[in-house]
């Protein structure tokens, strides 16, 4: 059985270097999720979702749709979509091609 990391203070890359490519973007990170395929990084950050292409470390795209803090950010098991909560009481589900579709109040 292989162990669950629950918990880790920075992100850190294969080589066990911590990963600073993102610190200058923003102050706050309230919640991170990796893609099932591992190759992007989406970061629920102030009022946008940031997304990161971990090979690269670059940022690929910032998301706007919602009108206040980004607090939880989740994909979906097969990779197709994700969902974003905000403290403006709406979720907004995402494409994978990062096109905000529905968005519930």
């Amino acid at each position: 059985m292989k162990p669950n990391l629950l918990w880790q203070d920075q992100i850190k890359d294969k080589e066990n270097q911590p990963l600073s490519f993102f610190q200058s973007i923003f102050s706050s990170i309230y919640d991170l999720t990796i893609s099932p395929d591992g190759k992007l990084l989406l970061a629920a950050a102030d009022q946008k979702v940031y997304v990161f292409d971990v090979v690269n470390k670059s940022l690929i795209e910032s998301l706007k749709g919602h009108k206040d803090n980004v607090y939880c950010i989740s994909y979906a098991y097969d990779g197709k979509r994700f969902a974003t909560g905000s403290a403006d009481k709406q979720v907004i589900i995402w494409t994978s091609r990062m096109e905000g579709i529905l968005k519930y109040s």
